[in-house]
């Protein structure tokens, strides 16, 4: 269905490695929850800053 995949350091660092979204639930907001979950999760692990690698 989807997911995403990253993981935080000791810097203060998001680095969000992968996110991806099956093309039938494409466009119906999957993809900011995921995105908005894990920034979540690493800000109350102390990150303040986030990267995301894309590709295509």
């Amino acid at each position: 269905m989807g997911g995403v995949q990253g993981n935080y350091d000791n810097f203060s660092w998001l680095w969000i490695d992968s996110l991806w979204v099956s093309e039938s639930l494409r466009g119906q907001g999957f993809g900011i929850k995921l995105l908005n979950k894990i920034e979540t999760i690493a800000m109350e692990n102390g990150s303040k800053n986030s990267h995301l690698t894309i590709f295509s």
